[in-house]
C-alpha cells in the first residue's frame, strides 16, 4: 500500500514538471472581427504584473504599455487597413508574433455586436435585416478596459446586471464612441444617457460617427492657416534681440580700441545662442480647434493639427478615443505612430515623427457634463468648414466660444430639427 501511494505521488509530481507554465498572451475578445479605422480590443494574459507590451503591426498603429498594472489586462489597438501582417508583440522581454486567432475585417454595412442575452432575435430589433456578427461576452461583466479599445463595435447588448457592472466611466466612453448601448429592460437603466424605446430595448447612442483615418477633407480648416513657430518662441526672439541691441549699442558708445573686436564677439555670441535656440527648440507648429455638441451630453471633438519645417519628432499627451487623420495613405507608414497607454490600458500620449512639410490631424473625443459651453458670437473660427464632413452633417451650427493663442475658438453645434 505504501508502495503504491509513493507511486502516485511520483506520478503526478512528473506530471506537474511536464505540464508547461502559462504562457504569455495576447487575446482578442471580439474574436477577431474589427472594422478598419475602429479601434479594437486586445487583451493581455500576463503570468506576472510589471511587464511591459509592445505591439505593432503592417497597417496598423503601434501600441506600447511600459509597466502593466495586472496580470490581465485590455489595451486598444487600431488597424488601419482592413489587411493587417505581420504582427509582432514582445511581453517582459520576450518576444511573440500572432494572436490566438485570426483577424477578420469587417465591411461597413456589417453590424458587430456584443452581447450576454441569449436571445438572438433581440438583433432585430436593433439593425433589422443587416448583416450581424454577435459575439457572446461575459454575463456579469461584459467589458472592461478603456472606452477605445472596444470602438469596432457597432452595439452593445446587455442585461440590466450586465449594464450596472460596466464601470460608468466606461459606458460614457461608450456612448461617446457612437456604439449603440441597448439593454433588456422594463425601464430607462439610468438617467445619465439619453434613452430612446426600441421593441423591447432602451438604446442610447450619441450620432456622431467617429473621423476616418485618411481624410484629406479633415485638412479644410488649416487652408488660411500660416504655420509658424509657437508664440512662446517668438516672445523668445523679441527678447533675445532686444537684449542685443541694448548691448550692441553699449559696445557702440565704448571708447576703446577693443571695439571692434567685442563687437565681433558680441555679433558671435548671440549667433551661436539663436542657432543654439533653433534647433534645441521644437520646430513644430501647432493650432487646436473643437467642436462642441450641445445636447443631454456634451460631445467635444478636440482637432489639433501640426506640421513642421523639417524632420522631426513628436509626442502629444492626450487621452481618450483618439484618431489620427492622414491626409492620404501612404503617409501612415511614414509616420510610426505609437500609442502610449498607462499600466491599466488608457492612452494617455500619441508619438511619432513628422516628414518637412507633411501635415497631421489628431482628433480626440470626450463626454462633457451638459451645457458645459455656451454660443457667444456668431461663427467665424476656420473649424466651421468641417460641416462639411459626414460626421457632422445631422448638426447646425449655433455659433462659437472661446479662442486664444494657437487656439481657434470652439464650434457650438446642434441637432437639426427633423423635417
Amino acid at each position: 500500500m505504501r508502495g503504491f501511494r509513493v507511486g502516485c505521488l511520483a506520478a503526478m509530481g512528473a506530471m506537474l514538471l511536464a505540464s508547461p507554465c502559462r504562457a504569455d498572451r495576447l487575446l482578442l475578445p471580439l474574436q477577431g472581427y474589427f472594422h478598419p479605422g475602429r479601434a479594437m480590443p486586445v487583451q493581455w494574459d500576463l503570468p506576472g504584473a510589471n511587464a511591459s507590451i509592445d505591439l505593432s503591426a503592417d497597417g496598423a498603429m503601434s501600441v506600447r504599455v511600459d509597466r502593466v498594472s495586472s496580470s490581465v489586462g485590455v489595451l486598444p489597438w487600431l488597424a488601419v487597413e482592413d489587411d493587417v501582417g505581420n504582427v509582432r508583440w514582445r511581453a517582459g522581454g520576450a518576444a511573440a508574433a500572432g494572436f490566438d486567432r485570426p483577424l477578420h475585417a469587417l465591411d461597413d454595412s456589417d453590424r458587430l455586436v456584443g452581447t450576454n442575452v441569449d436571445d438572438p432575435s433581440l438583433l432585430k430589433d436593433l439593425f433589422g435585416s443587416s448583416r450581424v456578427v454577435p459575439i457572446r461576452l461575459d454575463t456579469m461583466r461584459p467589458i472592461a478596459g478603456p472606452a477605445m479599445a472596444w470602438e469596432s463595435l457597432d452595439a452593445l447588448l446587455v442585461t440590466p446586471v450586465g449594464w450596472v457592472n460596466i464601470p460608468p466611466d466606461l459606458r460614457r466612453g461608450l456612448y461617446a464612441a457612437n456604439v449603440a448601448l441597448a439593454v433588456v429592460s422594463v425601464v430607462p437603466p439610468d438617467d445619465a444617457l439619453s434613452w430612446r424605446k426600441q421593441g423591447r430595448l432602451w438604446v442610447a447612442q450619441v450620432g456622431i460617427a467617429l473621423p476616418p483615418t485618411v481624410d484629406s477633407q479633415a485638412y479644410a480648416p488649416t487652408l488660411g492657416w500660416t504655420a509658424g513657430r509657437s508664440a512662446a518662441f517668438r516672445r523668445r526672439v523679441v527678447i533675445l534681440g532686444a537684449l542685443f541691441c541694448i548691448l550692441a549699442g553699449g559696445v557702440y558708445l565704448w571708447r576703446s580700441r577693443w571695439m571692434p573686436v567685442a563687437m565681433v564677439l558680441l555679433v558671435a555670441a548671440f549667433v551661436a545662442a539663436a542657432t543654439w535656440d533653433n534647433r534645441s527648440r521644437s520646430p513644430l507648429a501647432q493650432i487646436v480647434g473643437e467642436m462642441r455638441l450641445m445636447g443631454p451630453s456634451d460631445i467635444a471633438d478636440t482637432w489639433l493639427y501640426q506640421i513642421s519645417h523639417r524632420d522631426a519628432d513628436f509626442s502629444i499627451p492626450i487621452g481618450g478615443l483618439i484618431h489620427p487623420v492622414a491626409s492620404d495613405p501612404q503617409q501612415w507608414p511614414s509616420l510610426n505612430l505609437v500609442l502610449h497607454c498607462s499600466a491599466d490600458g488608457q492612452p494617455r500620449w500619441l508619438s511619432g515623427h513628422l516628414k518637412a512639410d507633411q501635415p497631421l490631424a489628431v482628433m480626440t473625443r470626450w463626454l462633457a457634463p451638459a451645457d458645459h459651453a455656451v454660443a457667444t458670437t456668431r461663427a467665424t473660427s476656420p473649424m466651421r468648414v468641417l460641416m462639411g464632413q459626414s460626421i457632422y452633417a445631422d448638426f447646425s451650427v449655433a455659433g462659437q466660444a472661446g479662442g486664444g493663442p494657437d487656439r481657434w475658438p470652439t464650434i457650438i453645434l446642434r441637432p437639426r430639427a427633423a423635417p
